[in-house]
């Protein structure tokens, strides 16, 4: 395909597992992709079991039983079909307060991760390291600098100031045509992921609360995304 061409993601066909490990290695790498992967032997005896050529979805329940079978792909393929049905099995919640206050996170080392997904493809990235080095983007087009006190204390203050640690870890509903934003920080060895959904049509009716979570997050957003501006 010519995307796969301008983004450098063609392989020879694998005839080896190895070769097949190191593919998949390449995109963990590439992606910083956190979630466990299984990886079918050449002979492919999962695929002969679940039937999963090209794609299909699969949810196996904490007892062990399969809770969703999806069809085979493209057509069968709906990835919104089982955010849906994660969502309703492990509802959004707030996290347990913890002891990340203001003066934790005005001086401890605070590492920040945001980012943007379009059309499930990754759109824009920040990633800013304890030393107050930024970087956008990834690889060759990656683009660093070094954030000034003035910036890092205004956004340790923003942190703060807006409660991220007590943020619900999602708002809005998923789509996986829409946009999606996902922001982690860690304070110390304290961290939180939250993720941030486009409203669609179809969601649900959002509470005060929620809306107020969602106006809270854009605004933290807004301030990572003006980082770079002079």
């Amino acid at each position: 395909m010519d995307s796969n061409e301008e983004e450098g993601v063609c392989y020879p066909q694998p005839v080896t597992l190895d070769d097949r490990v190191r593919i998949a290695s390449d995109f963990v790498k590439r992606c910083d992709y956190e979630i466990p992967i299984a990886i079918d032997p050449v002979d492919n005896p999962a695929n002969q079991l679940y039937a999963g050529w090209p794609e299909r979805f699969y949810i196996i329940d904490a007892d062990g039983t399969i809770a969703y079978k999806g069809k085979t792909g493209p057509f069968g393929y709906f990835p919104d079909a089982v955010a849906a049905w994660l969502m309703s099995r492990f509802p959004r919640a707030v996290q347990p307060p913890s002891d990340v206050g203001a003066d934790r996170i005005a001086k401890d080392p605070l590492v920040v991760r945001a980012v943007e997904y379009h059309d499930s493809r990754e759109s824009w990235q920040l990633v800013i390291a304890p030393s107050n080095l930024a970087t956008i983007g990834r690889g060759p087009d990656a683009k660093s600098f070094q954030l000034d006190a003035a910036r890092a204390s205004s956004l340790r203050r923003a942190i703060a100031d807006r409660g991220f640690f007590g943020w619900k870890e999602a708002t809005g509903w998923p789509n996986v045509k829409a946009r999606t934003r996902s922001l982690t920080i860690r304070v110390g060895d304290e961290s939180k992921i939250v993720h941030r959904y486009s409203f669609t049509e179809e969601d649900p009716a959002t509470s005060n609360e929620e809306a107020a979570d969602a106006v809270a997050f854009e605004a933290l957003w807004d301030l990572l995304r003006g980082l770079d501006a002079p």
